[in-house]
């Protein structure tokens, strides 16, 4: 039988459960705090500085930006920005702004965006979103070269609300690519007053659903519900804490006794140690492994010759063995998510893979040459992974391959400048978006190693890049994806990384293991616990 009126209870964290009575429900001061292992660096809040995924998480704590993720898909949903119109090439946005307040009572404004990300092509030290900038915002490698002035950038701020930006090229995704913190929107008022101390404890403000309470001197982020948020009332948490901590045997048993609520970033040689706890989740990262295939060598040229290779090569074996369980087999370069119909180009088939070679035109007797395969020294994977693959192509094509290392400036140099047969590839995005997968591939784009080009892909690239139109445009990616990956073998994808969490599930509600592996603090609210007597 259900007791009336006391059917609802609050957990608690922190100091211990919530005390449950007979005649009623004691809920602690700490029930609705929220704490995250963070990993063993100091809490970084300036954006400009953001370098982790530990940064990530505070900084979409702390703020919003013209979109956010939405918690279970990972795409771009409104936030700052209510509203966006594309022109009908797609090459300029102008995106309304809601009524939205900082945690001290100032308004958001377009002029406010703007300077925000002029502030941020002066100031960020995160190469990898100053050049998202530059490759978005019409003018802002020239501006960031000292070869142009503000007025030549497309940015510009209509009115208080209403904001205008011009793209380089067709950006159809862009708003997805907002997402980015690259685009952080920022305090400029708190900024142009305080100067290189706005994002100590004592000055910041924020625009996101928390604000900064205190910085301890351990390392203790602790943020609180900021009352100025512009969507206040989906916010249930009143307290976020941020721990100096990494994925120890001391954090995995906070963990078990209520203490932490959340341990993200978990290294796979941890992994082991908490592997069983029913709250352990292990998802596929939007992150992919993939050796670039030179296309000016004389066996590699073949596209039948490149499918050999792809077919040559065991992927279960390699995470299963060489990796040790550590990835997904990757038969595409992205990663399965929802609404994305993957690409099944790839299937371990050696016999098939030398009938392809065979018809390729190659034999022993003319093509003496070994094929050289370069990766990067620093990371024990990846020459694990190098002298697999060799010792496959070996045994399953009879392919000399000699595996060569290099620290990473002289690899990436050899590598940008064509002077492999075929070389270590990755791809890491913190968006929900497979354009910048694929755009490598491009044969005017500066990532594409492997020298690849085929005006049919080109066009569905450029194709999906000026339609709006959301499901023509996935349907367009997935078809340059098949040209790429499964007709011409491009590139010999090897596997997706893994992420390995703990979340009290039991606890909390409005967590998502979702295709981008970002994961906003909004939603996030302990579950309604039913009693029954």
């Amino acid at each position: 039988m259900r007791m009336k009126n006391f059917s609802k209870i609050i957990a608690a964290v922190g100091a211990g459960f919530c005390a449950l009575m007979f005649a009623g429900c004691i809920k602690n001061t700490n029930a609705n705090t929220f704490i995250i292992a963070n990993g063993t660096e100091k809490p970084v809040l300036n954006p400009a500085e953001i370098s982790t995924a530990a940064d990530e998480r505070v900084y979409r704590a702390l703020f919003d930006g013209l979109v956010s993720p939405d918690p279970v898909t990972g795409d771009a949903v409104s936030a700052l920005a209510e509203s966006w119109t594309f022109d009908k090439n797609a090459r300029q946005i102008v995106i309304t702004l809601r009524q939205a307040k900082w945690s001290d009572g100032k308004p958001v404004t377009a002029q406010n965006v703007v300077d925000s990300w002029f502030y941020l092509m002066e100031n960020s030290k995160n190469e990898e979103h100053l050049s998202l900038m530059c490759e978005l915002i019409s003018g802002a490698q020239a501006y960031m070269n000292k070869a142009a002035s503000k007025e030549d950038v497309g940015l510009k701020a209509l009115d208080s609300q209403t904001l205008q930006i011009s793209f380089v090229v067709p950006e159809a995704n862009a708003v997805q690519l907002l997402l980015s913190s690259a685009f952080a929107v920022l305090p400029m008022h708190v900024v142009n007053e305080k100067g290189s101390s706005w994002a100590e404890p004592a000055n910041i403000v924020t625009s996101g659903a928390f604000r900064v309470s205190g910085l301890a001197a351990d390392g203790t982020l602790t943020l609180v519900a900021n009352n100025k948020y512009w969507n206040k009332d989906a916010v249930s948490l009143a307290r976020v804490i941020f721990l100096k901590r990494g994925a120890s045997a001391d954090t995995f048993k906070d963990f078990k006794d209520g203490k932490i609520s959340w341990i993200p970033d978990i290294p796979f040689d941890k992994i082991k140690d908490v592997k069983d706890n029913k709250f352990f989740v292990s998802s596929p990262k939007p992150a992919v492994h993939y050796y670039y295939l030179n296309i000016n060598n004389k066996v590699l040229c073949s596209a039948k010759a490149r499918q050999a290779l792809n077919l040559a090569v065991d992927r279960a074996e390699l995470v299963e063995k060489i990796l040790d369980g550590n990835g997904e087999p990757a038969a595409s370069l992205i990663a399965p998510r929802k609404g994305w119909k993957e690409v099944q180009a790839v299937e371990f088939n050696p016999e098939k893979a030398k009938e392809l070679l065979a018809e390729s035109g190659f034999s022993k007797s003319k093509n003496t040459d070994e094929i050289i395969l370069a990766y990067n020294d620093g990371n024990a994977a990846y020459k694990a992974t190098a002298e697999f693959i060799a010792d496959q192509l070996k045994k399953n094509l009879n392919l000399t391959v000699s595996v060569q290392s290099a620290d990473w400036e002289t690899f990436a140099e050899k590598r940008r400048a064509n002077g492999f047969d075929m070389a270590r590839g990755g791809w890491r995005s913190s968006l929900n978006e497979p354009t910048a997968f694929l755009l490598q591939l491009v044969s005017t784009d500066k990532e594409n190693a492997g020298r690849y080009n085929n005006p049919a892909f080109d066009s569905l690239m450029r194709s999906a890049c000026r339609t709006a139109d959301n499901a023509e445009r996935t349907a367009l990616l997935h078809q340059a994806e098949y040209v790429a990956v499964a007709e011409d073998a491009a590139v010999l994808p090897l596997y997706f990384e893994k992420s390995y969490q703990l979340i009290n599930t039991e606890m909390w509600q409005g967590w998502y293991a979702n295709p981008a592996d970002i994961h906003s603090l909004t939603g996030i609210k302990l579950k309604e616990i039913e009693f029954t007597k």
